[in-house]
């Protein structure tokens, strides 16, 4: 994935989970027409930097929900 797709996908998930609030990884897969690996891989990476919380959540189909971290 080449560096201008890659903000991309970045910006269509931030955006997607600002609407949203929480959603499950691949509920944003689905919505940001990335595949599943894509889109974990990313969510690691924001995971890493601050910017979104990966929660087990035992009611997803992936057993995870992704929530926009708070801003300070």
């Amino acid at each position: 994935m080449d560096t201008s797709e890659s903000k991309d996908n970045l910006r269509r998930v931030l955006a997607w989970l600002d609407k949203t609030g929480a959603v499950s990884p691949s509920r944003l897969a689905a919505e940001t027409q990335m595949l599943p690996q894509e889109t974990w891989g990313l969510l690691n990476q924001l995971s890493e930097m601050g910017l979104v919380i990966i929660r087990d959540d035992p009611d997803s189909a992936d057993g995870a929900l992704v929530i926009p971290a708070p801003m300070s």
